[in-house]
């Protein structure tokens, strides 16, 4: 009897490698009404021929940034089953159908490995590995608005990130900072992740009591890909 196991990776920087098999470039594919469509390049870096199924799914998080998936029509893939020679590449070409909206439309398109039947022994341990692309579509009118919020419990910050825009926004750092008379004293930090339009998201950054210092203020601050920070204050720091 066989045996599969899956490792899924969501593709963040500008090449995303699976377990150094094989490398999708570019990660991520920005669609509009003007540019319905686009096209990543995949590259076998394997000693076997390599066979893979792409698919696309609606993407949305939930509030801890799980994601919710649902198979969509809307957008197309060619070629959608693929195989690739060792050292070879190939482009699958991804578009949609669906028409600007108020809001961005948001998908994922996988690029899942396919079990080889002439490699597989009895008893085996198959690891096959996915790569996730994210697709955004672009609204009519494409603007970020992050409105965090900081509750304490203990020694957590929960920081609430709430995006009112019609685009999404990627953070890179979650921090919660303290300062005595404008002087910073500590901060603590945990790493972002995608906001997408409409949607909230809750992130934990950890600090322990015993940095804080009687008087001392502590804010809360999100930082996206650009450089943007978002600063809320915190109140006291109580030692």
């Amino acid at each position: 009897m066989r045996s599969l196991a899956l490792i899924a990776t969501l593709a963040t920087a500008g090449t995303a490698s699976a377990e150094g098999q094989f490398q999708v470039e570019p990660t991520r594919i920005d669609l509009s009404t003007q540019a319905p469509a686009g096209a990543v390049t995949v590259t076998n870096h394997g000693s076997q021929p390599l066979r893979l199924e792409a698919k696309a799914f609606r993407w949305s998080d939930d509030i801890d940034g799980v994601p919710q998936l649902v198979a969509s029509p809307d957008v197309v893939i060619r070629p959608s089953l693929l195989e690739i020679a060792p050292g070879g590449s190939k482009t699958v070409r991804v578009g949609t159908t669906a028409m600007s909206a108020t809001s961005e439309l948001t998908y994922r398109v996988f690029l899942e490995e396919l079990p080889d039947p002439k490699n597989q022994k009895r008893g085996q341990i198959t690891v096959l590995t996915r790569i996730g692309v994210p697709v955004f579509v672009a609204p009519k009118t494409a603007r970020a608005k992050l409105e965090p919020t900081v509750k304490r419990e203990g020694d957590k910050a929960v920081v609430t990130v709430k995006n009112t825009g019609t685009q999404h926004s990627k953070l890179v750092r979650i921090k919660v900072a303290a300062s005595h008379g404008g002087t910073p004293t500590w901060q603590h930090e945990t790493a972002g992740w995608y906001v997408l339009a409409g949607a909230d998201r809750r992130f934990y950054v950890d600090f322990a009591h015993d940095g804080c210092g009687q008087g001392d203020a502590l804010v809360g601050e999100v930082i996206d890909e650009d450089g943007h920070t978002v600063t809320t204050p915190l109140g006291s720091c109580e030692p």
